[in-house]
């Protein structure tokens, strides 16, 4: 199982072009994708044994990190236009970016 593009753009695992995608955000100075829309997992309160406590202890430290998780994700909207987002956003295992959109992005990378 892994991801095929056309033209031998790329062919591997779902895995490694979540890694390139992850990088290539990162390169572009982006915020990192696993505090985006659409890859973003909230926290919950049943998982907070896995957390660190720092100063507070782990109530007060478990929902200093609540307060925050309720500011994510970072919207898509919120950002700069950009043509890598087409790439970013884009389904890793449906669909087709539209040939139109693509001129631009293989500029943009």
């Amino acid at each position: 199982m892994g991801l095929n593009c056309t033209h031998g753009a790329w062919d591997g695992a779902y895995s490694a072009f979540m890694r390139w995608r992850t990088k290539l955000a990162e390169v572009a100075q982006l915020p990192p994708l696993e505090l985006m829309e659409g890859f973003y997992s909230p926290l919950k309160r049943e998982n907070s044994y896995d957390l660190p406590t720092l100063y507070c202890g782990p109530n007060a430290m478990m929902d200093r990190l609540l307060s925050i998780d309720a500011l994510l994700p970072i919207k898509w909207s919120s950002l700069k236009k950009d043509k890598l987002h087409i790439l970013l956003t884009h389904s890793d295992c449906e669909g087709k970016i539209p040939w139109r959109q693509c001129a631009g992005l293989a500029d943009r990378l």
